[in-house]
């Protein structure tokens, strides 16, 4: 198969599978943008690649340009993603809620840095990619655990429909300098 009928491939089964999951999601209550990261979740190496290597590899192939590109499309659909919710924020009500959001931040990124830091510590050396460099193991732990992921903040916020209301606000406040913090 050519590379753009393999990349036409690509991009319909990743929409196919997250709407399908989507949908599966809502229909549980949840936001669909839990539905979509395990749609891909199932569609990695770890699900689909080892049920049925063959399909993964001809969908998507170990091709650098193929995943450039498709990693660019993402990128560019978490842009999108982000200039919207930006567009839903209303400027003098994140300024109201300008200071629980700094303290909800603070705390957000405080106790699970400490809870990172504390368990980095705890690692027995056989569990540590390089025991002899523990404490740069034990800081990207610690900052891992502490950043938000304002990508799917946004998306939970925006499936939940709070996205214009007092909550969703302080919500995207404290995500967004949670991650700038991190």
């Amino acid at each position: 198969m050519n590379s753009e009928a393999t990349f036409i491939a690509a991009i319909v089964v990743i929409l196919l599978t997250a709407r399908l999951f989507g949908e599966a999601a809502q229909r549980f209550g949840q936001p669909a943008v839990i539905g979509q990261l395990v749609a891909g979740i199932l569609l990695g190496p770890s699900v689909f690649g080892l049920v049925w290597p063959q399909a993964q590899q001809a969908v998507f192939p170990d091709d650098p340009a193929q995943k450039a590109v498709l990693d660019a499309i993402a990128e560019f659909g978490v842009l999108l993603l982000l200039l919207l919710t930006g567009m839903d924020a209303d400027a003098k009500l994140l300024r109201t809620v300008g200071r629980p959001a700094l303290t909800i931040s603070a705390t957000g990124v405080l106790i699970p840095f400490a809870c990172g830091v504390s368990l980095g510590f705890m690692f027995p050396p056989e569990f540590l990619p390089e025991p002899n460099r523990r404490m740069a193991t034990t800081l990207f732990l610690a900052v891992a655990l502490s950043i938000s992921s304002i990508k799917i903040v946004a998306m939970v916020v925006r499936d939940m429909k709070f996205a214009r209301r007092d909550l969703g606000q302080l919500i995207i406040a404290s995500a967004i300098l949670e991650d700038s913090i991190g």
